[in-house]
């Protein structure tokens, strides 16, 4: 046998090692949903839409799904809109309850291995000037959110990456996956593993395991504790006593107004340019391993 043909056929036996130990998992619990075939090859989302209902309002909505991405856009109109789209829906719901709006898609208990395959949607359109809360549960999938800048968003995920415009307020729940936020009046996020990029806030609340900070202006105040990872700030107005924690990872503050600096490295070089100690308020900085610079 020759080389080339001794590597095909690792490859294969490989691959239907895989794939029937999943059979075999789902066999045994009946309850398991596997998707080789990712957007990511370029396959898209299903164009099969299986329900679609328009409402003319609600106070509160609240989206739940377990392996669907979800899409919050701009209507077209003053109504608000819902759309599933899915070639393996095995259960939804979307009704109004007390004026409250309750979307659930569920997708079937399968393995799929297909390349080929559609990911299901939930997308969820509303007025521009929509100013209530809306409530987001995804298992495994990602989160998009256009610009509502008087809405409030309340967003968890297991596994997947949340990106949002601008929001009034927002606050985000995360194990695994990146969190974009272009501004916020306030921004509270907790994330276990993933990066969060940051545009403009004002109160800014970051309870972190691992992944770097990125945030380009805070004008009023922070609260960051961190445990692995680089925290960077391009821009800090300081209005209100503030702090900054991380255990393995650099603190940096390019432009700071408005603060004076305490700060402690046990491991590490500190760096602070022009620290105002007549200044009104403090940022308090600490890092066991890592340096801090502030200019």
């Amino acid at each position: 046998m020759n080389k080339g043909a001794t590597i095909f056929f690792i490859v294969f036996l490989s691959i239907l090692a895989l794939v029937l130990t999943f059979g075999f998992i789902f066999l045994l619990t009946g309850n398991f949903n596997f998707n080789i075939g990712m957007r990511g090859l370029g396959v898209g989302y299903s164009d099969t839409l299986v329900e679609s209902k328009e409402f003319d309002e609600a106070e509160e909505i609240n989206i739940k799904t377990d392996v669907i991405d979800v899409f919050v856009e701009h209507s077209e109109t003053d109504k608000i809109v819902v759309e599933i789209y899915s070639e393996e829906l095995q259960d939804h719901k979307i009704e109004l309850v007390d004026n409250k709006l309750n979307v659930e898609a569920k997708t079937k208990n399968k393995v799929s291995f297909f390349f080929f395959a559609k990911s299901s949607k939930v997308v969820v359109k509303l007025p521009s000037n929509y100013d209530k809360k809306v409530f987001v549960n995804v298992e495994t999938g990602d989160i998009n959110v256009s610009d509502f800048e008087s809405a409030d968003f309340d967003i968890y995920t297991r596994t997947g990456d949340i990106k949002v415009g601008k929001l009034n307020y927002i606050k985000t729940d995360s194990d695994t996956g990146d969190v974009k936020i272009d501004s916020s009046k306030t921004v509270d996020v907790k994330s276990n593993t993933g990066d969060l990029r940051v545009g403009t806030v004002d109160y800014l609340t970051v309870k972190g395991r691992t992944g770097d900070v990125n945030v380009d202006t805070i004008n009023n105040k922070v609260d960051i504790q961190h445990t692995t990872g680089d925290v960077r700030i391009e821009r800090a107005n300081i209005t209100e006593d503030s702090y900054i924690t991380n255990t393995t990872g650099d603190v940096k503050i390019s432009s700071l107004v408005g603060a004076y600096v305490e700060s402690s490295v046990k491991t590490g070089d500190t760096k602070i340019n022009n620290n105002d100690r007549k200044a009104e308020y403090t940022i308090n900085i600490k890092t066991t391993t890592g340096d801090i610079r502030v200019n």
